[in-house]
């Protein structure tokens, strides 16, 4: 279609330049108010031929970088297959195309693992890392392990550091965890029924303990005011409510509930059945207003609240269902492993999900008619989070084999830059002639790959 407007602009430009030659060679240059509509029409056509003529390159570019991102996955050449992904994201990048493109991305991915630059892990941290947390208000991450140690993870650029906060003592297996928003209290469930809470300001205080008797906890939620936090017991047919001291039931429920949360204007708490029902309950009073079905033929896994009014449901099928006002505004599906995790990027602009089959999609809430990135991986996921500049996703992986069992902390970037700056690190060549008329265009002039200083 665009090239058929330009050869229309062309055709029409020629016309003019006719019709003005025309009138002159006839001697009727007398009428100069004809002459001066002739030539202004003729630099209007001339600059409307000339940005058709840029898109349509712009386009083309774009459309070379795509399939040149899929033969660098086709090549068995290593150095090729590299010089090939860079030379697609250099395209994409430099003509303005979609910066989290899929096929680009997924180039560059396969190009970084064969080249053994990914996964990258942080260096120094714990090897028995079980869990990340993420604290909303915060400038690091947390990373509890196996043996109970809680440590900071901070980021300076691309670079890590992992540093001791406390010594989490509890004797009993844990359930579960939650941070508060500035990441300075943490709540730990456990078997036994109890829940310690930390103060990450003064590690060396001995924590408060609430007992919960011989209820199971299932999940800890932090309350907005920071006071004290819900906890989801009994197999989620309980709510109860802890001061940090005492606890005190809140709700009863005849169905169970697999997942609790605050809602974005900090106003209700929410939660949703295995029934696919979603409940509101005001924090004033805990008097419930309209109970929602938001599905009925898959069983919910998880659930999180964000922007007003809206929530997002993972599901046992591999969907994400984005819910406002109680309907279903749009299903998101790139995977048919149930949702074990949703967390959004600082600024809110990227949503990730991992699955159980082992993946991470992340999708740009600004264009989610585009398909998600894929994030790879072997190992189990147990967790993962948004570093804190939101340009890498930080995940801990379960390494699991006949006699043991280790996890370690792994960093992977998301943007195509990035990738395209650590596959250059290795770079000692471009393009041949011969590789660039195959590969990218006879009539295009040869680029450099990597620009360096």
């Amino acid at each position: 279609m665009l090239h058929e407007n330009l050869s229309v602009m062309i055709r029409e430009t020629v016309i003019l330049f006719s019709i003005l030659i025309l009138f002159k060679s006839v001697g009727l240059g007398q009428n100069q108010k004809i002459i001066d509509s002739l030539k202004h029409q003729l630099i209007i056509a001339e600059r409307i031929a000339i940005q058709a003529k840029k898109e349509a390159d712009r386009r083309r570019y774009l459309s070379l970088a795509q399939s040149i991102a899929e033969s660098s996955l086709e090549v068995r050449d290593l150095e090729l297959s590299n010089l090939l992904a860079i030379q697609a994201s250099n395209f994409n990048m430099k003509y303005g195309g979609y910066r989290y493109n899929p096929k680009i991305h997924h180039a560059l991915t396969k190009a970084l693992l064969k080249s053994h630059r990914l996964p990258a892990e942080i260096q120094d941290s714990p090897k028995t890392s079980k869990q990340i947390l993420t604290p909303t208000n915060a400038t690091f991450l947390l990373s509890l392990g196996n043996d109970g140690v809680l440590t900071r993870l901070t980021q300076q650029d691309e670079q890590w550091r992992s540093d001791f906060v406390v010594k989490v003592n509890t004797k009993q297996k844990i359930q579960a965890l939650a941070i508060n928003d500035s990441g300075d209290l943490l709540a730990v469930g456990g078997t036994s029924g109890s829940i310690e809470v930390y103060n990450l300001n003064n590690p060396l205080q001995k924590p408060e303990i609430v007992n919960l008797g011989s209820k199971m906890i299932d999940q800890i939620v932090f309350s907005p005011q920071e006071k004290g936090f819900f906890v989801l017991v009994n197999k989620g047919l309980q709510i109860l409510y802890c001061d940090m001291k005492k606890s005190k039931e809140v709700v009863t429920l005849k169905a169970r509930i697999v997942a609790i949360g605050i809602s974005e204007d900090k106003l209700h708490l929410v939660g949703l059945n295995i029934q696919g029902f979603l409940h509101v309950w005001s924090l004033n009073d805990f008097s419930e207003g309209v109970l929602t079905r938001v599905m009925s033929e898959n069983a919910p896994t998880v659930l999180l609240s964000r922007f007003r009014d809206t929530y997002f449901i993972g599901n046992d099928v591999g969907e994400i269902r984005i819910i406002t006002e109680g309907y279903v505004r749009r299903v998101l599906w790139n995977s048919t492993s149930p949702i074990t995790n949703i967390q959004f990027s600082h600024d809110n602009k990227l949503m990730a999900a991992s699955s159980q089959d082992n993946s991470i999609l992340i999708w740009n809430m600004e264009a989610l008619k585009e398909k998600p990135i894929v994030i790879p991986n072997q190992d189990v996921i147990n967790g993962f989070a948004f570093s804190p500049d939101d340009n890498f996703i930080v995940f801990n992986c379960s390494q699991l084999s006949s006699d043991s069992k280790s996890m370690t902390l792994r960093v992977w970037p998301l943007r195509c830059a990035q990738m395209t700056a650590m596959l250059c690190g290795s770079i000692k060549r471009n393009l041949t002639k011969e590789e660039w008329e195959i590969y990218v265009a006879e009539d295009l002039p040869i680029e450099a790959i990597c620009h360096r200083e």
